[in-house]
């Protein structure tokens, strides 16, 4: 008969190892919560309660240990249900979570802190887990990563003083701590783009209209072409291939088509250019093509696009958010400066070029 293994002897309590050492169970917690030494303790005591824990392998209870320090150092990821259809980054291949959780990940991890990643589902707003993860101290800050606009929940909780930042498309209520690019300064720049190369008339494929991002780059980059006197064709679309190749086959179709058409994206200027070969156009040639968001770097002929600093999102979203859990805990002021757009790149490619010679007039 197979004997049974002996059972696992139970690890000792703090109270046990205050008795042992005859001091109270709050001076154990203090010294082996206080590495550095910073709160005074006598020599002798500090180290006798060492070596008796290491004598008794005593581990500290973690849950313990987060009531007593009054936090949990575990920040909330909360994204998205990714599966739902509505939402716009669901439409497409996008690395964009991915990039801006390991900078998330990098800076959590070197200010010790662990992540808690959770959905925003519709459980999740109706019995008010998010405030429950809060109060319950499961965590001690909350990141929102691409959220739509206007979230309820995330205006009761800036209300209610929890230390939380957005990360992604932003609030209309720019008290809210956030941290995104610089998506105008991407509308801006393809549009100067095309002007610097002589197009007069050009098209712009937006992204779909829930998401913040893809109405402020298309905004800047149709007033950045009125300002400098350039005819522009908006046609709205969704963030994919077919929505790109499509748009572009009514497009050009025009008694005066454009000569150049911006994207909201790569996946749609792939749309636009392989639907412009299918017409027997050459890019640049006859159609310049340029993309306001970098996503496929290595589709060739390398696109003319803009670069998103996504990674570091991550990076000064967490390194905000540990700021405001630290002025939380501490109780001072916030800082000031709570808004950050990060400066996007601009990625000179093979399909931009001279707009091409205006179709002399027919001979009369």
């Amino acid at each position: 008969m197979k004997k049974s293994e002996p059972k696992s002897k139970p690890s000792m309590s703090i109270r046990e190892m205050a008795r042992l050492a005859g001091v109270s169970p709050s001076t154990v917690s203090r010294i082996l919560n206080d590495p550095d030494k910073q709160i005074p303790f006598a020599p002798k005591t500090r180290q006798r309660i060492i070596e008796l824990c290491r004598e008794k392998n005593y581990q500290p209870n973690v849950h313990a240990k987060r009531l007593f320090a009054g936090r949990s150092h575990v920040l909330a990821v909360v994204v998205p249900p990714l599966s739902w259809r509505k939402l716009p980054w669901s439409k497409h291949n996008n690395s964009y979570f991915t990039q801006s959780l390991a900078g998330i990940e990098q800076q959590s991890t070197l200010h010790d802190h662990d992540l808690l990643l959770v959905t925003n589902t519709e459980q999740f707003i109706e019995r008010q887990k998010f405030r429950t993860l809060f109060t319950s101290r499961a965590i001690d800050g909350m990141l929102i990563w691409g959220s739509l606009q206007d979230e309820p929940y995330i205006n009761d909780l800036f209300d209610e003083k929890y230390p939380l930042v957005t990360i992604g498309p932003h609030q209309t209520n720019t008290k809210i701590p956030h941290v995104g690019v610089d998506d105008q300064q991407a509308g801006v720049r393809i549009a100067k783009h095309f002007i610097e190369l002589g197009h007069q008339h050009v098209a712009y494929l937006t992204g779909l209209q829930e998401a913040s991002p893809a109405i402020e780059r298309r905004d800047a980059f149709c007033q950045t072409c009125k300002n400098n006197n350039v005819q522009v064709t908006v046609r709205d679309s969704e963030f994919s291939y077919t929505s790109g190749y499509e748009l572009t086959q009514q497009i050009l179709k025009q008694k005066n088509p454009p000569t150049a058409i911006g994207t909201a994206n790569d996946i749609i200027a792939v749309g636009v250019l392989e639907a412009a070969i299918a017409q027997g156009l050459q890019v640049p040639k006859d159609l310049s093509v340029a993309s306001l968001e970098q996503q496929m770097p290595f589709y060739n002929p390398r696109l003319t696009t803009i670069e998103m600093p996504i990674y570091d999102t991550g990076i000064q979203g967490a390194k905000l958010l540990i700021q405001l859990i630290e002025d939380h805990i501490n109780g001072s002021a916030s800082r000031p400066q709570q808004q950050h757009f990060l400066p996007v790149t601009f990625v000179q490619g093979q399909t931009t070029g001279p707009a091409p010679p205006a179709p002399s007039p027919p001979p009369s």
